[in-house]
Parts: C-alpha cells; structure tokens; sequence
C-alpha cells in the first residue's frame, strides 16, 4: 500500500499538469491579491468591507485551487489507470475495492492539501506583512477553525465520490470532461449564497462569513457521504472490472 502511494506522488511530481497547476495559479493569484490590494487600499471603502473582501477573497482562492488540484489528481492517477489498464489488472489480481480506493483517496489528499497548505500560508504571509496587518488581525477568529474543519471533511468527501464515480464509469473518455466542469460547478456552487448575500447589499463580519461558507462546505459533505453509501452498496471488484470490458 505505502509503496504504491509513494509511486503515486512521485509520478505526479514530475506531472507537468499538477507541477502547471501548482505553481501557475500560485503565482497567477498572487499577482492578482497584490493589484486588488493596491486598489482597494487607495480607496475610501469601510474598514468592515475591507475585511469582508480579503477574508472573501481568501476562502475563495483556497477552494478554488483545491478543486484544481483534485481534477488534474483524479485525471492522472485514476483515469490514467483505467485507461491503461492497471486499475483492471489489480482487481483481476484479488486487490480489494476499499484498498485501491483508499491508496488513490490518501494519494490525492496528500497531493492536494500539501500545494494548499504552502499557498494558505504564502497568502496569511501576504496579509500580515503589509497594511492589512491590523484589519486582518480582526477577521482571523474562531469562526476559521470551523472552516478548517469544513474543508477538511468536504475535501475528504468530494475526492472518495469523485473516485467512486471514475471507477464505475463506462466511457472513459468522457470523465475528464466531466471534471473540467466539476471543478468550476462546484465553486459556484459553495460560494453562490455567500454571493447572493453580497449583491443584496448584506457585509458579513468575519466570523460571519467563515461560519457561512463551513456550513455550506458540511452540507455539500453530508449529500457527498450520502451519495457514497448509495454506491457503496452495489460496489463490487466484478462491477469496476466489468466497466472497462463494456
């Protein structure tokens, strides 16, 4: 198990497509923060909205980047071995669902929540090095540490669904497709009512926006792990298996 995770990751570091995104959007977004920070400081806006649209911004990009990372994972580890034909050999040799299922999910996590927790940590680094020092001090609450929590579960979820549909999936060709707008959906999808609330003229404190965006991050958690023990009841080696055949 530990020797094929590590095949895994070590493949995946020479992926020009995860290395593409990895480090492409890092610099692409930081560039980004860095004119939106100008502007907004040369503005008049309220100290309140200010600290709405970093702590905004921030939620934002970090789930956004995951959902990158997760789609170019699942494209080159677990489509790549159905297309190949290894995913096939392995549970032709007696190697178990749950196994093949838990290598890819730790495989992806690893290689999703690593990239996350450097660019997290280059953004903090970002705001508390320059003039948002002190507004900043104020977002950064308790509420995050649900957030912390949000996304913990909600990555965890969104990966073993996303692996459990790959593998059942009878044309292959088109599950690359499918993730591309996966990606972008899901985004929508987790920030769309904090948008709504935003267009209404409605400015969440901090605590309130974190709080918000880890409800709506367990919610998507719960129908994942839903929609996972509905397919965990007809999932069988001789169903994956007979998914490549057809």
């Amino acid at each position: 198990m530990k020797s094929s995770i590590k095949l895994y990751v070590k493949d995946m570091i020479k992926n020009p497509s995860y290395l593409f995104i990895v480090i492409g959007y890092l610099c692409i977004t930081i560039n980004s923060i860095f004119k939106v920070k100008s502007s907004i400081l040369e503005s008049d806006m309220p100290e309140e909205v200010v600290e709405f649209t970093f702590q905004y911004l921030f939620f934002t990009l970090i789930i956004g980047y995951f959902l990158f990372l997760v789609m170019t994972g699942i494209s080159s580890i677990v489509v790549s071995d159905k297309l190949s034909g290894r995913c096939e050999m392995l549970l032709a040799n007696k190697v178990s669902i749950e196994l093949l299922m838990r290598n890819y999910t730790i495989t992806i996590f690893f290689l999703c929540v690593l990239p996350i927790f450097i660019y997290a940590v280059v953004l903090l680094g970002i705001y508390s090095f320059s003039e948002l020092n002190e507004i900043m001090d104020k977002a950064w609450n308790v509420g995050n540490l649900f957030f912390v929590l949000g996304f913990f579960i909600f990555s965890l979820s969104l990966i073993k669904m996303i692996i459990y549909i790959c593998l059942i999936l009878k044309r292959v060709e088109i599950i690359r497709s499918i993730l591309s707008f996966s990606s972008i959906g899901f985004l929508f999808i987790v920030m769309a009512p904090v948008n709504f609330l935003c267009n209404q003229g409605w400015i969440l404190t901090g605590y309130a926006l974190a709080l918000a965006i880890s409800a709506i991050l367990i919610v998507l958690s719960v129908i994942f792990l839903l929609v996972i023990l509905v397919m965990k009841k007809n999932y069988s080696n001789e169903r994956v298996v007979l998914s490549f055949r057809q």
